[in-house]
């Protein structure tokens, strides 16, 4: 059965220590005998629960919901969650309405944990797992776990812990992730056999089918010699439950056909049919049983027995009444059609099965589209044959999606499972080498003990010395690395003050000693533009001491950058408000085209100080009247935020010759573009002079 987990799921539940105490009457009580509201209370949860066992589920819904009513003047919680279960219940095997029974699941969580329930919570949590998986809410889903998983490290209940560390493997099995699965279904298995010892027999069964839970996991790793192993588990366990001797022997069928041996196969296929007795509830095992045998036939190329068994695979299918059992063997007999060349009577029945299967199976449902289309194809049907195929195409699509985050997953696992046993292989021959090295030291001190104490006294003293006279080095060497590297500072901070400092300074003690000398020789047009020369060439002092300052602090290892969410348009922004005066003074102008939606996780300090080099060194690049433009894009997984300045064209070699050139003095520019670089470095971002393919353009980009 493809869908085993779903019916091992419905099993498991119907196996369930009970969650309240059951009669046998289905008939609805008459309340007025009862005087206080918790007797009413009580005999109406009675009163579900019955419904429960007799699967009345429409029914379920109706007396649910009065019970919520009959809470609706107390302060009951947990019978309040209690009722939004059962509604719940209701919703969810009356005709599937999964999303119905979120609401109330979530519901009677929410009355548990204002009620301190935790068997109520768990109970509601236990299901919400399983829906949220079939409405495809895997996000949900994912949070729902990681809340489980809070609850099984803190609580002690061992009926909790059996419950949720079931639902956890149950979540991991979905990702098919099977060896998490195996293991947290292994704790839950020793949780139960704690509560065998008060077991009304409903835990055994239970404890059997989470073996045969674990089978189902082998089955699909193709390990045959655990899937055996773990069918034998689970016989003990099984010996009063029916239905789950019925579902031991299709597992034990399933894994001799894909062993290839049919004969040892048809030893449990006799034995299921043993088990049919006068009862109907089997029809189910019955169909799955004939369906394997057909797909084993079908795949060794053996359609008449093939047919055979797809036949009353059907047959059974239909006792059953399961509209999905019904499903597959429409399909199994689609397929044995198809492969006879049978291709009208294949369409029958694909059809058939393709009417439901959306709901129960999308990688059925594409399975059939394409065995549909192919079919059509055969009896020269175009139109239905494109139709089919552009059903499985769009189902594929939807499949590979879905299946992303847990490919992911599985190989992440499986990464972390094979980095694990490297680990443990290597301490194993650490292990193993100490060992004998143990061995060997002992031989050797019983045979010369007298001679090893003295080469050992010897050898420890030389250590010693040899030890003292290493440390003394490296401490030499690191000294002489530091004193090399504050050379190396000290020589680039007077390089730069030679040059960048001294430049605006001495225009502006020019001017003052011209005024100084002669007061009135200049006019006052004159004084105007000597004030803003003198007044550009301090902005660009302040400009070169801060970067200069920030620069110094970049050959400090304590100057660390901060990371945090930063919008990069409020950057870019600030950026130009502080160029401001600048691109005024060469008419240029500004083309910002980043979007207030952008942001990068780094250090905003770092980011305003490398957007405003760039911005700077494009400015005095730029001729006057000119326009500068500045963008933001996202692609292949980075981020870029680019500066583009006509004004001749500067190459990457350029630039990384400026940044290899270390003891030249620099330029504004120079320790501009060296301030970037180290800062960059430093916030894991990169800077690029791209290509124009324009030898009047410059383009670089910061690539995070």
């Amino acid at each position: 059965m493809k869908n085993m987990k779903a019916y091992f799921r419905l099993l498991i539940f119907s196996l369930l220590i009970p969650l309240f105490t059951p009669v046998k009457a289905q008939q609805k009580p008459e309340l007025s005998g009862y005087k206080s509201i918790e007797a009413k209370l009580e005999r109406w949860t009675k009163y579900c629960n019955d419904l429960v066992d007799a699967n009345n589920y429409p029914l379920l819904i109706i007396a649910a919901k009065q019970g919520t009513g009959l809470c609706s003047h107390t302060n009951n919680y947990q019978k309040m969650s209690q009722f939004a279960y059962f509604t719940g219940y209701g919703y969810e095997y009356s005709n599937n309405q999964y999303e119905q029974a979120i609401i109330y699941y979530e519901q009677a969580n929410a009355y548990a944990l204002k009620a301190h329930s935790l068997k109520d919570e768990v109970n509601a949590l236990m299901r919400l797992n399983y829906m949220y998986y079939s409405v495809r809410k895997f996000s949900k889903r994912d949070t729902l776990i990681q809340y489980i998983k809070a609850i099984v490290d803190t609580t002690k209940d061992v009926y909790s812990q059996a419950i949720l560390n079931g639902s956890i493997g149950e979540y991991y099995l979905d990702l098919s992730q099977y060896e998490r699965f195996i293991s947290y279904k292994l704790k839950a298995i020793d949780y139960r056999k704690k509560m065998l010892s008060d077991d009304d027999g409903s835990n055994r069964d239970n404890i059997g089918i989470s073996y045969l839970q674990i089978v189902g996991a082998y089955l699909k790793m193709k390990q045959m010699e655990k899937v055996l192993e773990y069918l034998d588990y689970s016989k003990g366990y099984l010996k009063n439950s029916r239905e789950g001797e019925a579902f031991m022997y299709n597992d034990y069928i399933v894994a001799y056909l894909s062993m290839n041996k049919p004969d040892s196969a048809q030893q449990y296929f006799r034995r299921l049919y043993s088990k049919m007795g006068e009862a109907d509830s089997l029809y189910i095992n019955l169909s799955y049983a004939n369906r394997s045998f057909a797909d084993y036939f079908l795949t060794n190329k053996k359609k008449d027995q093939a047919l055979q068994y797809a036949r009353n695979a059907l047959r059974f299918a239909g006792k059953s009444e399961d509209d999905e059992i019904l499903m597959e063997a429409n399909t199994a007999m689609g397929k044995v059609k198809f492969e006879q060349g049978d291709f009208k009577q294949a369409i029958v029945f694909l059809e058939a099965a393709s009417v439901k299967a959306y709901h129960f199976d999308r990688e059925i449902y594409a399975s059939i589209q394409q065995k549909l289309a192919e079919s059509y194809r055969a009896i020269h049907d175009w139109d239905k044959a494109l139709n089919h195929y552009e059903i499985y195409s769009r189902m594929q699509d939807t499949l590979y999606a879905e299946s992303s985050k847990r490919t992911i997953a599985e190989v992440e696992a499986k990464f972390q499972n094979k980095e694990k046993q490297r680990q443990i292989d290597n301490q194993e021959i650490e292990l193993s080498y100490a060992k004998s090295q143990k061995l060997w030291f002992i031989a050797g001190l019983s045979l010369l003990s007298l001679v090893a104490i003295l080469l050992w006294i010897i050898y420890r003293n030389k250590k010693r010395s040899a030890d003292e006279l290493d440390n003394k080095n490296k401490t030499l060497a690191e000294l002489n690395i530091f004193l090399d590297e504050a050379n190396q500072t000290k020589a680039k901070l007077f390089s730069i003050i030679s040059h960048d400092l001294r430049s605006p300074i001495s225009q502006v003690y020019q001017f003052l000693k011209l005024q100084q000398l002669n007061p009135n020789l200049l006019t006052e047009e004159k004084k105007a533009e000597l004030s803003s020369k003198i007044q550009t060439a301090t902005g660009s002092l302040l400009e070169t001491m801060e970067d200069l300052l920030l620069w110094s602090k970049t050959q400090m290892n304590q100057f660390k950058p901060e990371f945090r969410k930063v919008n990069v348009l409020e950057i870019v922004s600030e950026c130009l408000q502080l160029m401001q005066l600048n691109s005024e003074g060469k008419k240029i102008r500004f083309k910002n085209s980043v979007s207030s939606d952008f942001f990068l996780e780094t250090d905003p300090y770092y980011l305003q100080t490398i957007v405003r080099n760039l911005l700077q060194n494009a400015i005095k690049a730029a001729p006057e009247g000119s326009e500068i433009l500045i963008d933001f894009e996202e692609g292949m997984g980075k981020k870029y935020l680019s500066v583009t300045n006509s004004g001749g064209y500067f190459s990457q070699e350029q630039y990384e010759y400026l940044l290899a050139n270390k003891h030249s003095g620099k330029s504004l520019s120079g320790l501009g573009l060296h301030l970037v670089d180290e800062l960059s470095r430093k916030v894991g971002a990169k800077v690029i002079f791209t290509e124009t393919g324009n030898p009047d353009l410059t383009r670089v980009e910061v690539i995070c």
